[in-house]
């Protein structure tokens, strides 16, 4: 009894120092845990966390250091650059691997608006193959394209131009290797429509040609700008997004009205900043010639008279900034 007693005394009179230790052993075990977590993101490892700046709790302020590391909204800004309308001439065509390969390797990618030949039978595959085999074999970046009128709809046989144009750039960005491009969305029978995502940014390309040489089929151009117009709806408000980003060759005339009266009331009902780039009239550009005021208009200068244009949006402040940079013809 007289042990009994003993024993239960001095386990009394240890407990709270036992307890205590153990609760700081925790604690400092919790600190290591959020030091090594830090650290893991300074060094880009994964810690489930969205990619922004991660920046460690101050120390001494337990309240904070409590719920882990403190955010920094911070999104790198995305680059890009835009051409179009090239190559025509013979000129341009013996320039246009070097127009390519001058390009700066500070972008995410690359896009060609259309029109990467001038008008012909299209029976010939060499056109289409100069334009893919200087891409691949010049670009640092990936490349997108949407399909101009010259590319196929103004041939003599639309189908055989569509073909061609189909058979060397459709599902063209797969061809270089960056693992993002593998989750570019595409349209479920029109293909050529494509969607993707960069750090907050919507990107949104629609197969939209001039009509200067008139429309072959009303029916079929209809159904042509619904399916472009429910794209571009089925995009902005399923994925979440800053500012949305629209290419296509054609810009807004009469014969485009179902899609630019259709993309202006997306555009209001958004909120959200858009910026619509295309070519086609094959001079600079910059406006809001739309019903919705939130819609930047964009025409980049044909590739015969300018490199690419060089277009950077950054997310960072109250505003989304989007800047362009317009670059000379190389010799």
């Amino acid at each position: 009894m007289v042990c009994l007693r003993s024993f239960i005394a001095v386990a009394a009179y240890w407990l709270p120092f036992v307890a205590s230790t153990r609760i700081r052993a925790s604690g400092e075990i919790n600190e290591q845990e959020r030091k090594d977590r830090n650290l893991s993101a300074a060094k880009g490892h994964s810690t489930n966390s969205p990619p922004d700046l991660i920046i460690p709790a101050p120390a001494g302020n337990n309240s904070i250091s409590m719920l882990g590391p403190r955010r920094l909204s911070y999104r790198k800004p995305v680059s890009f650059y835009v051409m179009g309308d090239a190559p025509y001439s013979s000129s341009e065509r013996d320039r246009f691997p070097d127009q390519v390969k001058n390009v700066p390797s500070d972008a995410e990618f690359m896009i060609h608006v259309g029109d990467m030949k001038g008008v012909d039978t299209c029976q010939s595959d060499r056109p289409y193959e100069l334009v893919s085999d200087a891409f691949l074999e010049n670009s640092v970046m990936p490349v997108f394209l949407v399909p101009g009128d010259n590319d196929y709809y103004d041939c003599d046989d639309w189908r055989t131009g569509w073909n061609k144009w189909s058979s060397f750039f459709l599902y063209f960005h797969q061809k270089f290797r960056r693992g993002w491009v593998s989750s570019v969305n595409h349209q479920l029978g029109r293909e050529e429509n494509f969607s993707f995502k960069r750090r907050g940014i919507l990107f949104v390309g629609v197969h939209m040609v001039g009509t200067g040489r008139g429309i072959k089929n009303q029916k079929k151009w209809k159904a042509l700008l619904s399916d472009d117009l429910e794209w571009t709806r089925e995009q902005v408000t399923s994925l979440e997004h800053k500012v949305v980003v629209i290419f296509s060759h054609a810009g807004r005339t009469p014969d485009h009205d179902i899609f630019f009266d259709g993309l202006s009331e997306l555009a209001k009902e958004s909120g959200r900043p858009f910026l619509f780039i295309h070519g086609d009239t094959h001079r600079w550009q910059e406006d809001q010639p739309f019903a919705a005021k939130n819609i930047l208009r964009v025409v980049v200068d044909q590739g015969g008279i300018a490199d690419p244009l060089k277009v950077t949006i950054d997310l960072n402040g109250e505003k989304p900034d989007i800047s362009f940079k317009r670059r000379p013809l190389s010799n």
